[in-house]
């Protein structure tokens, strides 16, 4: 888990956070938990903004995250894709001056959320060291595969659900390593068990497989004239193109 999130539920917010790394469920989460924690549900409409760095030139982003909160006492401020600040090429020219300055000294009653989009910040970049130095850095890289395990482990017991090592073992297989995507089938299955035990069972007829999966596996099935189980494959496909429809 990201021990960040234990200080944001706290109301202990950092003036800015940087958050590296793509994965998708840590930094939606983070945005998520930030946006609940800091702001009342009467608060949001009027004192939460997400811009587009690719769309929206920063200083107009400052300016919104250097505005007073119209309503409540605090406002979130989020940056998605700020290509100036690494090596990616960027279709807008920023003035980053304001930028530069904002991180320097930011406001009491705003929390700057910066998604960087990318693993690592451009370290020759003189505004990128600064912002490293004075932000949080909260690291949603892609965990390895004994983080999964501690990640759906945790999950799994927030869910009130048991599981048989090796059911954790074919979920981690069947999403391809993918965080989100496995977070989202063991709360499918945790309602299917309702408090019971994941077996390897469970997970393989509740999981559908990708598409690369199938398909290997189809071709394997009919080699080897494994009719049944072939069908259970196509039948996999079926089901897959319909939710994709």
């Amino acid at each position: 888990m990201i021990k960040e999130w234990q200080a944001i539920e706290r109301g202990e917010f950092a003036p800015i956070y940087l958050i590296t790394g793509t994965e998708s469920y840590i930094i939606q989460e983070t945005i998520k938990r930030i946006e609940m924690a800091a702001l009342a549900d009467d608060e949001a409409e009027f004192n939460y903004a997400n811009f587009d760095l690719t769309e929206v030139p920063v200083e107009q982003a400052i300016a919104e995250a250097e505005s007073v909160p119209f309503w409540g006492e605090r406002k979130v401020v989020v940056l998605q894709r700020p290509t100036f600040l690494t090596t990616e090429k960027s279709k807008l020219e920023h003035q980053t001056d304001s930028f530069a300055h904002y991180i320097e000294q930011p406001v009491p009653f705003t929390v700057l959320v910066i998604v960087a989009g990318v693993n690592k910040l451009d370290a020759r970049k003189k505004i990128s060291k600064a912002l490293q130095e004075q932000a949080v850095v909260i690291d949603a890289s892609a965990p390895n595969e004994q983080g999964m395990q501690r990640w759906l482990t945790a999950h799994a017991q927030q869910l009130g659900m048991d599981y048989e090592p090796a059911a954790m073992d074919e979920l981690l297989v069947l999403t391809n390593f993918q965080l989100s995507v496995a977070l989202k089938e063991l709360e499918k299955i945790a309602l299917y068990v309702a408090g019971g035990v994941m077996t390897k069972a469970i997970v393989v007829d509740m999981v559908v497989r990708s598409l690369e999966q199938n398909v290997f596996q189809l071709t394997e099935k009919v080699v080897n004239k494994q009719t049944g189980e072939a069908l259970q494959i196509y039948r996999d496909l079926i089901k897959q193109k319909g939710r994709a429809d």
